[in-house]
Formats: C-alpha cells, structure tokens, sequence
C-alpha cells in the first residue's frame, strides 16, 4: 500500500466525473463521491453504459473513503478512464458477430442451397469430405443408377457436407441429375412422414426395379437412428430385400467394426469411421476440436471474430463477453477445452457435432446479462452453467471445484486461514494475478463468499494448465493408454489381465487357475466354476473397446468404455462390489 496515491486518485477519478457529464450528457454537478455515483446510476437509468462498466464507476465512488488507495487501484482506476475516454458508445461488432455461434441462430441450420461466405470460412475439415468426393466421381457419377448414404448424427454435418460440395461441384450435380435428400427436413407431402417419404425416394431401388435401365442418381443424408428404423420398415414391405442386406453387411446398425462392402448400386459412408481425437506419444489432441476453436478464437485478420473483438476494442467498447474473448485467445486455455470435450467423449459418450462446439463456444462467453459478477465469466459458464446445455451438464462433472486431492485440501487451508482472502488469491495466481483479477473484483471485499474465492481460483488454475498435479485424472489417463495400444499396436494383454483379475476379484478368486469362486443363495454352499475365455482382436470404436470372445462355440462382444474399466479397476483395487453399476454400464452382445 503506498499513501501517496490518494491525491492522484482523487484528481483522476475528478477527471472521470467531468468526463462522465461530457461523454454523456449528464446534469452538471459539483465533484463528490455521492455525485460520481449519481452519474453512474444515471448511466445505468438511461442505458448508456454497461453493467460492468457502471459497477466500476461505482467502484471508483467508494473506493475515494480508503485512507489508505494502492497502487493497483489506481491503476484500475486509470484503465477504466482510459477506456471510457476512447469509447464511441456505438454498437459491438464483436455482440453481433458471436450471435451467429448460438444454436438458435439462423446460422446454426445450414440448408444444402445456402452456403456463403461466413459459412464457407466456419467450415471445417472433416476427413470423411475426401471419401465423399472419391463415391462422388467413382460410385455415383460413372453409373447410371446409384444411391449413397451419407450417414451420422444430428448436427454432426452432414447438411454443411452436402451444402459445400454441391456448390463447389455444381456443374456435376446438374449435368447428372444428382438428387439430394435430408431426412431431417424434407418430405413430399403433409400426411407422409419422413419414412414414407424415403420409401417413395428409394422406389427405383427395390428388389424388381433395381437393375431396370431408369437413370437416377441419389444421395441420402440420415441420421444412424433414423436408419435403423428405415431397414425396418423396408423388411415389413419385404421389397428392399437386397437393400436391407448390403446396409446389414456394413455393420453400420451394430456395434460390430464396420465394414466396406462393394455393391454395383449401393454405396454408404458414415462420419461413425472418423474419431474425433488422436492419442500419440502421451499427447491427447484433436485437429476437429482444434480447428474449431481457431475459427473464432484466433489472432487473426481472417478471423472475422478477432476483426470485430480488435474493432471494439479500439471504439472503447468493452463488455463482459470481450473479456470471456481474451480469456479464450489463450493457447492453454484453449488446449484445457480441447481436452475437456476428449474426455466428454470418451467417459460420457457424447456425440459433439460442429453445432454443438460453436454452441458452447457462445455460451462459455455469452453471459445472461452484462453483470461484473464471478457467475458472467469464463471459469463459472464452463463449469457452473449445468443447465444451459447437455454438453455443458457434463463440463459441470469435471469441474476442478468438484476435485479431492491432499494439494487441494493444502490450498484451501491456506486461503482460509488468510487475513485478506483476496490478496492471497492473487498471490497464489503469481504472475496470472493481473490477467485474472477481473473476476474476482466483485466480490474482492466479501471475505464471507469464501467458496467463490476458492471454487473460482481453482477453476482458472485448472484452465491454465490442466495436465497441474493439482488435478488428479489418473484413471482417464490410464484408460487412454489401453486404447491406445489396442487402436495402434493391437496390443490387449493389460485389458484381459484386468478382466480376468475383475472376475475373480467379483465372484471370489480360487485356487484353480482358470477357476472363480461363485457364491449361492445358500451361504453355506460355494460353487467352483470353471471359467474359459477365448479372447480375439479387440478394436474400437468412437472411446470404446469392443473386445470379441468365444465362449462355447458362440462369439459375443464385451464393450468396454471408460465407466466399465473404472469399475473393473476398483474391483480389482479394492474388491469393490458394484453389481447394478457393471450392469448398467457394461454387458455382454
């Protein structure tokens, strides 16, 4: 604390009270600290300033009684001058360009005949686009009859697929009569339901007119469910007979690895065959993931986000979403998101499309309103906004402030135990203090909201680098490296050990090798029962391990997910019991 900074605090923030009458038009009024504050709430009362920006002003009123004004207040205080004296008070340009990210924006549906210049820059590189072009010129154009299946999930892109392709080809998608359908949207008449309609579409396709010499060119873009309730309808007509077997042989509507199956008329892809993470040398990355956080988050004049956020910048507008935008211009905070949405993935199974990634990305930053509180910036919307979305709900699962560790619990003492919690945070966030000390202002003198401080320091640590020992992810990571060698060296030795180990841990290990000790409902009673597994290659398929076995002279497959191996792993580990979790999470096919 230095004294000294009482005077030139005063005269600045006498300064900013003039400034304040100038800019806006305010009723001229003698400089006071119940003054300066009657100029910010009638900012506030007419709407010409922001929340954030009223609240500082407010700031500023009350901290004028200090005795005693830091350095860092007058900074804070020469910062809020400078930006307000360059402000144009016009309308963001950075508000208007993230509206686009949201899920309800007109921009989050793209019809296969609107592709335009924003859409064409939000595009990102997929690699199924390279076995769409080659069924493209190989399968579909050369033959005078054929259908291809685009087939994924919702939102995962198969509109925006078709969308780009069919303007960059539009001379081959006329000259050959190409006929494009989507499931999700089209139907050819109020009373017929999509199904009917695709029945209808697929006429020329059945078992009596499949080799007629009709021309007709097709392309199906459905959804994995809406698939399997089509073969279904085509086995009750019992017209699609050969139909129905080239789309079973793919395995696509199974968990069996997919297959290439090569038909004269039928063709299939799906987005199923691509991953959307790599694991390589202990490095967890994903190009998809990536690439769609440096379409909006990346310093660039390309980057039509980056353009307005530079823009607002300069006009001296300045909101809580564009600090959330600086927040997210990090690397490491970028590299902790991209990691988050892995795990996402592989522990919870979520299907993230390119929808549901510019969606989060919205309301990570997009606050409710504009209000300076610890709830409007990037650590609370990622971690504590359960609500908003599904993908959020699981973000909430992972939350830093849900963690246990002996690290965590030294923290936490610490801090409590602190004089003044809020200097104590910034000491703990060393040289990020000034980066982060945003968040905590609003309640920086509220040494009663000890869980903010503490929750909200922990969250932006882990943001900052989530690989910190601090973190315990232990389990995740060990799962990783099972797949992993399974996915690239097809070696499955530490799997089947767990899963032998976990079988006579559950039922009660016995002194017969190949043996487990089953109990009955008479306890007196204890069966020997001889266990005989005969393992095959496992593979994977999107974060699971599908691990093949025969048993008697039937094959059946064991999915196991990252939920089924961290129950195999406590009930080796402590010969935990779980029975209704194990079923719930992992069964035999």
């Amino acid at each position: 604390m230095n004294e000294n900074y009482k005077n030139k605090y005063l005269n600045l923030a006498q300064e900013l009270h003039q400034l304040l009458i100038e800019k806006y038009k305010l009723n001229q009024n003698s400089f006071s600290k119940d003054n300066l504050s009657v100029n910010a709430f009638n900012l506030k009362r007419k709407n010409l300033a922001s929340y954030d920006r009223i609240n500082k002003i407010l700031n500023v009123s009350r901290t004028m009684s200090n005795y005693i004004i830091s350095e860092n207040e007058y900074e804070e205080l020469e910062d809020l001058h400078h930006r307000i004296k360059r402000s144009n008070n016009g309308e963001s340009e950075l508000e208007e360009v993230f509206s686009k990210l949201s899920i309800q924006s007109k921009d989050a549906i793209i019809n296969e005949n609107d592709f335009d210049e924003f859409k064409e820059y939000m595009h990102i590189y997929r690699p199924i686009e390279e076995r769409f072009i080659d069924r493209l010129f190989e399968h579909l154009i050369p033959k005078k009859k054929s259908v291809l299946f685009l087939v994924g999930n919702v939102g995962d892109g198969k509109s925006h697929l078709l969308s780009r392709f069919s303007k960059k080809y539009k001379n081959e998608f006329v000259n050959n009569r190409i006929i494009i359908h989507n499931d999700a949207t089209e139907t050819d008449s109020p009373q017929k339901t999509s199904i009917q309609t695709l029945l209808d579409l697929l006429e020329e396709f059945s078992d009596d007119k499949l080799y007629e010499q009709t021309e007709k060119r097709l392309i199906i873009a459905i959804n994995l469910g809406v698939l399997t309730n089509l073969v279904s309808h085509m086995k009750v007509t019992q017209k699609f007979n050969q139909l129905v077997e080239y789309i079973e042989a793919t395995n696509i509507t199974s968990n069996y690895e997919k297959k290439n199956i090569h038909h004269p008329v039928f063709d299939l892809i799906s987005f199923r065959e691509d991953s959307n993470f790599e694991y390589t040398d202990d490095n967890l990355n994903s190009q998809f993931y990536a690439e769609a956080l440096q379409k909006v988050f990346s310093v660039s004049k390309e980057n039509p986000f980056y353009v307005a956020y530079s823009n607002d910048y300069q006009n001296g507008i300045e909101t809580i979403l564009h600090y959330n935008y600086q927040f997210m211009l990090r690397k490491d905070i970028q590299r902790a998101i991209v990691y988050l949405l892995i795990r996402a993935e592989v522990e919870y199974k979520a299907i993230i499309s390119t929808r549901d990634l510019f969606n989060l990305f919205y309301e990570i930053c997009h606050p409710r309103d504009d209000r300076s509180s610890y709830d409007s910036y990037l650590p609370f919307l990622l971690f504590d906004n359960a609500s908003k979305s599904s993908l959020l709900y699981i973000m909430n699962l992972f939350d830093p402030a849900k963690s246990q560790t002996r690290k965590i619990d030294e923290i936490a003492i610490q801090l409590y135990h602190a004089t003044d919690t809020y200097s104590e945070v910034l000491k703990l966030l060393g040289s990020e203090r000034d980066k982060f000390r945003i968040i905590f202002e609003s309640f920086k003198s509220q040494e009663d909201r000890f869980d903010d401080f503490f929750n909200t320091l922990l969250r932006i640590k882990y943001l900052i680098n989530h690989q910190d020992t601090l973190f315990n992810n232990n389990v995740f990571d060990d799962y990783l490296d099972v797949y992993h060698n399974i996915k690239k060296n097809r070696n499955y030795r530490e799997l089947l050990l767990l899963i032998i180990r976990s079988m006579g841990s559950w039922y009660g290990e016995s002194p017969v090798e190949k043996h487990v000790v089953r109990e009955t409902s008479n306890n007196n009673v204890k069966l020997l029962l001889e266990i005989t597994l005969k393992p095959k290659q496992p593979y994977t398929q999107g974060g699971a391990v599908l691990f093949p076995f025969v048993i008697g002279n039937k094959e059946t497959i064991l999915e196991i997910d990252f939920q089924v191996y961290k129950v195999l792993r406590k009930v080796v580990t402590v010969k935990y019991k779980w029975t209704e979790t194990l079923n719930k999470n992992g069964h035999f096919r």
